[in-house]
């Protein structure tokens, strides 16, 4: 009987957070250590109970190396040591960090499971004033932070294991610090079985292992940043160029080489960063013994020149291959089903959901589905950190007998290939590099980059620390949060953390960095997430309701939900768009809600323009020409005298409560907008 092959390959990721301090391992941001107890662990787990799933997981080495750290105890955790402090000896500026860091799980999978969780959450409100609130938490409710916090990032199949953390979920309070000294034993004992299970399943053959250059770089933009423009012509590419051929090959070289120091053999495949693949990176691969590599069908379709998906064409369900190497192209549609749609189900339905999806290709005769994903941070928002999920979907997968559980080096030994001569250049993201670079701070990012690389060539040659505080500065995470486009709340310390890298270049060889490291790229006013420009002037009646359809029309809107930046909440914001716009005398703004607006709450709007700053309050007596409704909608009329620049606005709303801040659009600084001239305006007309 006829099965369809499923390549199914899980990324595993981290930018290298570590900064050498005094000797030791230093991290500031917990993530390596939080996967590594948690889906490190529980995933590759999971394949273990199945004979018949055979997946590939790829591993960044310098996520290895930095889980290394963690495993021998040779760090300083920010996070880990205020999880070990005696509640009763943090300092205020240490309460504070408790309160403002520890509630960052998932609020409907994890937070609401716990009782005293909510409760602490709930006292601690918005994470705004945590400087005023710190001194109202007891020493015993901190230490229950504390404890919860970690209890659950911990493994579901670590909860299976040892009978104390079901026990401790049970408590759910009143912990003692003898509980969380246990709790961080159990946590040492999972991160150590980690890289060995790994090891053990490749060894056994139910897993492939593949690999990533060194600390997962944009490797195509390093050997030519000019190809910017090849991806994507519309994209605003920096001015300069550079091209980086050596350290591409450096970043194959160490991670090739790691990758055998641990797993005692190399790998024969490579996912590239981000999917992002060129035809030169590609021969580089071939140059250094990778077998077989993949990325998404839309530089399938791009390199192709047509859809593949559309015309259901057999080119998307069959590997290619590219001058000896083989090619898989990842299935958008099913990969991000599981990264983002499927947990939203039960378990048994969503397996249910993709497997239907999958007959219906191998109806349509189709040979080869690449389901390829991040291997993290998808499976926060399952039940039980999507191990019920994964169970359900390889039982039932397995039990219709019509698929096939392959790897990559099953497709490069056993399948018909189609001929491929030339790859498109970009990544899964858009099928280009604009998630990399192409906005203003990631291009200054790499400006930054590169004076330094030209600056430092002499110092990494002779300096392997220093060589590795650069190889760190060249991974894509940091490239990835400056812009608008993903925005967190933790922007500020990833922009530290790139430039401290780049600082530590010159400290390791003793010498003083160039003062333009001190300045930040993330700035404080955000280019605003506009889903649609002004067409034209627009006068709409200022009474907290849309009175028609076209009063608005022409307005500008700009989604609220894209400036929370993460933020911790129990509940959706209490704002989706912000409408604006202006005729010849006024500017106009809408706050459209995703529910009705509750009467309870104040509404604070700032509009800052050049050096002018003008605070409307809900609550306080504004100027008489300037409006203010509320009521299904939020309404205000501003006359543009107040506004020095109409083509530099800066914007931001705080909605307060009892005189605490609940929410803020957005998170932290300002949006700016330029508003339509009086030309554009007069050139748009509707009948």
């Amino acid at each position: 009987m006829d099965k369809i092959n499923i390549f199914i390959l899980l990324h595993m990721h981290q930018p290298v957070y570590r900064l050498m301090r005094d000797n030791t391992a230093y991290y500031s941001m917990p993530w390596v250590y939080l996967h590594g107890v948690n889906e490190y662990y529980d995933i590759p787990s999971v394949i273990g109970e199945f004979d018949d799933v055979h997946i590939t997981f790829n591993l960044v080495p310098s996520l290895l190396i930095q889980l290394q750290d963690y495993i021998k105890g040779a760090f300083k955790d920010d996070f880990v040591s205020l999880f070990l402090k005696p509640a009763e000896d943090l300092d205020a500026k240490e309460r504070e960090f408790v309160l403002r860091n520890f509630f960052s799980v998932n609020y409907y999978t994890k937070m609401k499971k716990s009782k005293r969780y909510l409760y602490l959450f709930d006292k601690r409100g918005s994470v705004y004033e945590l400087d005023r609130k710190a001194s109202l938490f007891t020493v015993n409710e901190i230490r229950d932070l504390q404890m919860l916090f970690f209890l659950y990032n911990t493994s579901l199949i670590a909860g299976e294991e040892f009978s104390e953390i079901q026990e401790w979920k049970k408590k759910d309070m009143q912990f003692t610090e003898e509980d969380k000294n246990r709790l961080y034993e159990i946590h040492h004992n999972i991160l150590g079985r980690v890289i060995p299970l790994y090891k053990r399943l490749y060894e056994e053959r139910k897993i492939e292992l593949s690999t990533t250059p060194f600390t997962h770089p944009i490797s195509p933009l390093l050997l030519d940043l000019s190809i910017c423009r090849a991806s994507n012509p519309y994209l605003n590419c920096p001015d300069f160029n550079a091209r980086f051929p050596d350290n591409v090959d450096l970043q194959m070289e160490r991670a090739l080489e790691t990758f055998k120091k641990l797993f005692g053999k190399a790998p024969l495949g490579m996912w590239p960063a981000e999917g992002s693949v060129s035809d030169a990176f590609l021969d580089i691969m071939i140059q250094k013994g990778i077998k077989w590599t993949a990325t998404d069908e839309g530089i399938l379709e791009k390199s192709l020149g047509y859809s593949v998906r559309e015309t259901f064409s057999h080119e998307l369900y069959s590997p290619h291959e590219y001058n000896g190497l083989t090619m898989m192209f990842r299935d958008r549609e099913l990969s991000d089903d599981i990264g983002f749609n499927l947990y939203r189900m039960p378990p048994k339905e969503a397996s249910y959901k993709l497997t239907r999806k999958i007959s219906k290709i191998f109806i349509k005769r189709g040979k080869l589905v690449s389901i390829i994903l991040d291997g993290e941070n998808p499976w926060e928002n399952y039940e039980g950190g999507g191990v019920p999920f994964l169970r359900k979907l390889f039982g039932h997968a397995i039990t219709t007998k019509k698929v096939n559980f392959v790897t990559g080096e099953w497709v490069a030994n056993n399948m018909d290939k189609l001929k491929i001569s030339h790859i498109h250049p970009g990544s899964w993201i858009r099928s280009d590099f604009s998630t990399w670079i192409g906005q203003k701070e990631k291009n200054t990012a790499w400006e930054y980059l590169i004076k330094v690389k030209n600056d430092t060539r002499e110092i990494v040659k002779s300096n392997k620390e220093a060589l590795f505080e650069l190889m760190s500065a060249e991974g894509s995470d940091w490239f990835w949060w400056f812009g608008d486009d993903n925005p967190t709340a933790y922007a500020n310390e990833f922009d530290q953390l790139f430039r401290e890298h780049l600082k530590d270049i010159y400290r390791m060889q003793g010498l003083d960095y160039p003062e333009f490291l001190d300045k930040p790229i993330k700035r404080e006013v955000i280019s605003s997430p506009v889903i649609k420009p002004e067409t034209g002037f627009i006068t709409p009646v200022i009474d907290g309701k849309i009175t028609d359809f076209f009063e608005w029309l022409g307005a500008g809107l700009i989604d609220l939900t894209k400036t929370q930046g993460g933020v911790m909440r129990s509940s959706q914001p209490m704002f989706k768009y912000l409408h604006y716009g202006r005729d010849s005398a006024n500017f106009y703004m809408l706050l459209e809600p995703f529910e009705k607006i509750k009467t309870d709450f104040i509404f604070q709007i700032n509009i800052k323009s050049r050096d002018k700053l003008l605070v409307i309050d809900s609550s306080k007596k504004n100027a008489q020409d300037i409006v203010f409704k509320i009521g299904r909608v939020v309404e205000i009329k501003i006359p543009l005298n107040y506004i020095e620049d109409k083509n530099n606005i800066e914007i931001s709303a705080e909605i307060k409560k009892k005189g605490e801040i609940q929410e803020r659009y957005p998170h932290s600084g300002s949006l700016h907008i330029n508003l339509i001239d009086e030309d554009e305006a007069e050139d748009d007309w509707m009948v």
